[in-house]
Order: C-alpha cells, then sequence, then structure tokens
C-alpha cells in the first residue's frame, strides 16, 4: 500500500493538475471536480495511513471510514465525492440520464424554492415533494439531504441515507424540480423496501440495491421506470396535472430506460 509521503505527493500533483486548468472553459469543469475530489481522496489516505496504520480500497470503506471516525470535514468531503461521481459521469460516460434531462430544460421561468443558499432551498423542495409524494415524516426515507454539483441521486453510506439534489435542477420549472425531487425520494422508499425484505441487514440490502444493479443493468433500468413513472403519477395529481412538455420529458425518459427491459 502507498505510505503517507506518497499519499501526500500524489495530492499535491493533483492539486497542480486542476489549478493549472482554465475554470472558464466548460469542459475543464468536470475535470477539475475530479481532479480536486481525488486530491482530497489523498489527503484522506494519507490522514488514516499516519493515525490509523489502516488503507481502503473502495470508496464506500473509505466514506464509512470518515463518517465513523467524525472526521470535521466529512460533510466537505462527501459532498465533493458526489459532485466528482456526477462528474465522471459526464466525463466518461453520456448517461441516459443526462441526455434526458438535458432534454427537460423547460423554456418556462425557472422556481425558486425557499430563499437563502442552494443547501436551504433543497431541503424546501424535498420538502414539498415528499407532501406530494404523501411522505408523512421524510426522516423515515432520508437522513441527509444535500446539494451538489451536477445531478441529482439517492445513495447510502455507511447506513446515512442521502438524498442529493443536483445543481441542474434549478433552471427547471416548479413541476420540473418536482418531479425530480419525487423520483429520488421514490429509490428512498425503494431502499427502504429492500431494507426491510433483508431483514434489516444493510450489507445484505446494499448488495441487492446497488451491486447488483450497476448502471446500465436491467435491474438499474426497471427501478428508474418504477421512480419515473411513480414520480409522474404523484406530481400529476398534486399539481393538477403536467404541461405536454413535462409529460413528453418524462415519456422519453421512460422509454429510453425500458429498451433495456426489452
Amino acid at each position: 500500500m502507498p505510505s503517507q509521503v506518497q499519499h501526500e505527493t500524489q495530492a499535491q500533483r493533483n492539486e497542480t493538475f486542476f489549478q493549472s486548468l482554465d475554470r472558464t472553459v466548460s469542459v475543464n469543469r468536470e475535470w477539475i471536480v475530479t481532479a480536486a475530489f481525488y486530491a482530497a481522496l489523498h489527503w484522506i489516505e494519507a490522514y488514516f495511513d499516519n493515525r490509523h496504520r489502516q488503507h481502503f480500497t473502495s470508496h464506500r470503506d473509505r466514506n464509512n471510514a470518515v463518517i465513523r471516525f467524525g472526521l470535521p470535514l466529512a460533510s466537505e468531503y462527501l459532498g465533493l465525492y458526489w459532485s466528482s461521481r456526477q462528474a465522471r459521469d459526464d466525463l466518461y460516460r453520456p448517461t441516459i440520464r443526462l441526455r434526458a434531462r438535458l432534454k427537460a430544460r423547460l423554456k418556462a421561468r425557472p422556481h425558486a424554492f425557499g430563499t437563502g443558499p442552494r443547501s436551504n432551498r433543497v431541503s424546501a423542495l424535498v420538502a414539498e415533494a415528499a407532501k406530494a409524494s404523501g411522505i408523512g415524516n421524510i426522516q423515515n426515507l432520508v437522513d441527509v439531504i444535500l446539494y451538489t454539483t451536477g445531478y441529482s441521486s439517492f445513495d447510502v453510506i455507511g447506513g446515512t441515507r442521502i438524498l442529493a439534489i443536483g445543481s441542474t435542477m434549478f433552471r427547471r420549472t416548479k413541476a420540473g424540480q418536482l418531479m425530480e425531487a419525487a423520483h429520488e425520494l421514490v429509490h428512498a422508499q425503494q431502499w427502504a423496501k429492500t431494507l426491510k425484505r433483508f431483514g434489516g441487514n444493510e450489507t445484505a440490502a446494499y448488495h441487492g440495491f446497488f451491486t447488483l444493479k450497476p448502471f446500465g443493468s436491467r435491474g438499474y433500468a426497471f427501478d428508474e421506470v418504477v421512480a419515473e413513472r411513480l414520480a409522474r403519477m404523484r406530481m400529476r395529481r398534486y399539481l393538477g396535472g403536467l404541461s405536454s412538455q413535462q409529460e413528453g420529458v418524462s415519456t422519453r425518459y421512460i422509454n429510453e430506460w425500458r429498451v433495456l427491459l426489452l
């Protein structure tokens, strides 16, 4: 395993790399986020090598340790982890979700939930999406709601259920934003059902819900179709209907995933 010094050297190299990039060039932004995350990753590895003589071979194990040991910058590191995940998706595999969500940039004026920083506004958005979805207590499904750059997602790290709302969401109308938040809430509900099915065994549930259903698999596609259909049904009921444009975006998203189920 690399030593503390080797990790620190690699962290400094990554920092030098992303600091050399022109931030005004859009394609560089994903590289900057990715390199910044890996710089942070190597600083984390150096810390654990120094303090605990411990190394990690997976993001999940490292994230769990960051939470378990209560590092002061845990939330910042996990936020950077989420941002880098999305950045890598944008760089290496223009996903179905990316294509569909770019098409979803509605012409209407974007809506603003709540006031203040975006971290506060995403909390207000998710709270209304939960209300629209008939979810009485969101804390039964989600432990942390956070704002991140890129696109929205749901994940479980060290037992912590994290619903991340991405920056691209802020370009959308009220219906579009609620649809996205409601979609991720369905994934939170899917996780809760999976955990219950495995008798509360988080390791087994994680394997069944995430590991066995990687991006692009039939299982992943099935969950996406279910989540989008249910979110759309809930928003139709809550808003009294959706615009033809919003209906079209949602239908295209579903149909692109359904191809993997045929």
